[in-house]
């Protein structure tokens, strides 16, 4: 197998190149998860894989707690399925805490203050109360706590690790925190073994061709659990050499792809997802394309290959688009990206500023 191969295998695994999904809970669940910290970007990056939708679809399915936004993994912010959260954070949160303690020491945020804060705001929210960071902030401000920035990230960062709160519902423009036991339904804890092997198919079927260097960047996972995993589904999968790597993937999601060409959000999981991304970027670009480009800001791929970034801005007659290009485009190649602009506008529909 080529480099190339692998970048046109998972454009097909990632739903990107073979679409189909009706509705975005279901993206999020092929993939386990979404990184969703750029928020109207993460909504693209669900749009684009389903065969019709739109922002407020989205947004609709979002508020109705089928999918969840919350920290996981890494942590950044995550789409996850409602019915994932649960298990995903008792796998992936007492790591994430561990690597949080040494600034939460520096912010003098010691476990009884994080106790009695994750308290106040589950009495807070209670009743299905919906409330922005800044007004359960003024809450435990009038406790006699002190909420400057730093500590607020924290203090929310704890409650949500705990399970303790998720999404609400967006006010405007606003973000909002809910009680998880108001949004997501309880479900049964699962052992561990059972969970990491249940992430690692997760990953490999849905992003697969992939080492297992990627998985563990993309779930946080320790090395040992990342491992375990994948021993443990290992027999379901099959795996090539490929410069000096085992790549592993699902067979059943095998099959021929076509020539196209996508507009991709920041952060997609296409690109942000792997440890490695010279299947997808040259070797000449990396320095630039990796840090400046095909992780933070949008991008043009043609054929499983980043060839440029693109920038939405509006205008009286809807969303433009400024491109820069790496390489030239043939004349069918300009043709699917037009095609691929008018999804995106369709998307875009009513304009979100």
């Amino acid at each position: 197998m080529k480099k190339t191969e692998i970048a046109k295998l998972r454009l097909r695994n990632q739903r990107i190149a073979h679409k189909g999904f009706s509705r975005a809970s279901e993206v999020v669940s092929w993939l386990g998860a979404v990184q969703a910290q750029d928020y109207n970007m993460a909504k693209w990056a669900l749009g684009l894989r389903m065969s019709s939708a739109t922002s407020a679809s989205i947004e609709d399915e979002i508020d109705s707690g089928s999918i969840v936004r919350t920290h996981v993994m890494r942590p950044t912010w995550h789409f996850v399925p409602a019915a994932d959260v649960r298990w995903l954070l008792d796998l992936t949160a007492p790591r994430i805490e561990s690597a949080a303690r040494s600034r939460q020491r520096v912010l003098e945020l010691d476990a009884k203050t994080l106790n009695r804060t994750t308290k106040i705001i589950a009495r807070a929210l209670e009743g299905e109360v919906h409330l922005t960071r800044q007004e359960l902030m003024a809450v435990i401000a009038r406790k006699g706590i002190l909420t400057n920035p730093q500590r607020g990230i924290h203090i929310m960062f704890k409650a949500e690790l705990d399970g303790v709160v998720c999404n609400g519902k967006r006010r405007g423009k606003q973000f909002t925190y809910a009680l998880m036991d108001e949004r997501v339904p309880q479900s049964a804890p699962l052992p561990k073994d059972v969970a990491c092997a249940r992430l690692a198919t997760r990953y490999f079927t849905s992003h697969g061709p992939a080492t297992i260097r990627d998985f563990i960047w993309w779930s946080g996972l320790s090395p040992a659990d990342a491992r375990e995993g994948l021993n443990l589904v290992r027999s379901n999968l099959v795996s090539d050499e490929v410069e000096g790597h085992t790549y592993w993937w699902n067979p059943a999601e095998t099959g021929p792809t076509r020539k196209s060409v996508h507009l991709l959000p920041a952060f997609d999981e296409f690109t942000v997802s792997y440890c490695d991304r010279t299947a997808s970027v040259r070797p000449e670009l990396m320095k630039d394309v990796t840090v400046g480009h095909a992780i933070f800001r949008p991008i043009v791929v043609v054929d499983g290959r980043v060839v440029g970034i693109w920038i939405r801005k509006f205008g009286k007659n809807g969303p433009e688009i400024d491109y820069t290009f790496f390489e030239d485009l043939t004349r069918s190649q300009h043709a699917m990206l037009l095609r691929a602009e008018k999804q995106y506008r369709a998307f875009e529909t009513p304009l979100e500023r």
